[in-house]
């Protein structure tokens, strides 16, 4: 291993540290001590060949949301939790900041 190859792997170490460490002490300082934990299942599913297509701009899409078929998602929109958008008989476009 090169000398800063061992540079940055001591670095990364460090930061990772730093990180936990922070994170520790935030957690401590919480009034909330519940987290929701949620299980990240966002699905995008393909039919017929056609998949859904989401704008790098997607403002949300939930962990639980399901996203299927002939899809379009357009800049700055958000589909919720446990929401599910169906375009395997139809086209569906969901518009720009919607």
């Amino acid at each position: 291993m090169t000398i800063s190859a061992k540079v940055v792997t001591a670095a990364s170490n460090a930061a990772r540290s730093l990180g936990q460490t922070l994170d520790k002490m935030g957690a401590a300082m919480e009034v909330a001590k519940y987290t929701e934990r949620l299980v990240p299942s966002t699905r995008f599913v393909a039919v017929n060949d056609i998949a859904p297509t989401i704008n790098p701009n997607t403002a949300f899409i939930a962990p639980s949301a399901n996203v299927v078929g002939d899809v379009t998602i357009g800049s700055s929109s958000s589909v919720w939790y446990n929401s599910t958008i169906r375009g395997d008989g139809n086209k569906v476009t969901i518009n720009p900041n919607t």
